[in-house]
């Protein structure tokens, strides 16, 4: 946050949902297929692509190439699947639930979706996870609520997660307000020091 380039791991968090299309020959007769990966529509592009390979008068190059993005789809549902799984060990049950509902809605109809929704249930069933969750969204609420690249903000912030240090001791969200705090109070005082 201090010099505002996100860490590895957020980094790799948001690029374990990427989902680009596999690569798929100029043709339009794979248009139908392109626009499904683009939308991540995975369930239909799965629908489509049985749909298609169960004909028998397939051309061999398009039952290739079609046979090819069916095994691409299968390997990131079970990727998908091992990362509900990861998901679900926390420790920030608020940036697992974000995903878990993204995943959710992305992979609708597919078992990672549905592995996803019983996470979720299971979330809300557990009371240390929901004490977790709205630790959590607390935090995020009050994160969105200050501008740190304006240094009042920044330290009235760092004045609130002291406040909210106290008020959720124990969490996760706790620990990572600790680590926030410290680095925007490292941010201060090298500004303090250049003026």
């Amino acid at each position: 946050p201090a010099d505002r380039i996100p860490a590895d791991s957020a980094l790799e968090e948001q690029l374990a949902g990427v989902s680009l299309a596999p690569k798929l020959p100029d043709d339009p007769r794979y248009d139908a297929v392109r626009q499904f990966w683009q939308k991540h529509e995975h369930k239909k592009l799965a629908d489509y692509l049985d749909k298609m390979l169960a004909q028998e008068k397939l051309g061999e190059e398009m039952r290739t190439v079609l046979t090819t993005q069916r095994e691409e789809l299968n390997k990131r549902i079970e990727r998908q699947g091992a990362r509900v799984q990861t998901l679900g060990q926390g420790p920030d049950y608020t940036a697992a639930s974000n995903a878990l509902e993204k995943l959710a809605r992305d992979w609708k109809g597919l078992a990672p979706a549905d592995a996803a929704e019983k996470e979720l249930d299971r979330f809300g069933k557990d009371p240390a996870i929901k004490k977790e969750l709205a630790a959590g969204r607390a935090l995020e609420k009050l994160l969105a609520a200050h501008d740190t690249t304006k240094l009042a903000q920044a330290r009235k912030l760092v004045d609130e997660l002291v406040k909210f240090r106290k008020r959720y001791e124990g969490t996760n969200a706790a620990t990572r307000a600790s680590e926030l705090q410290t680095q925007l109070g490292d941010r201060l005082r090298g500004e303090f020091a250049r003026e």
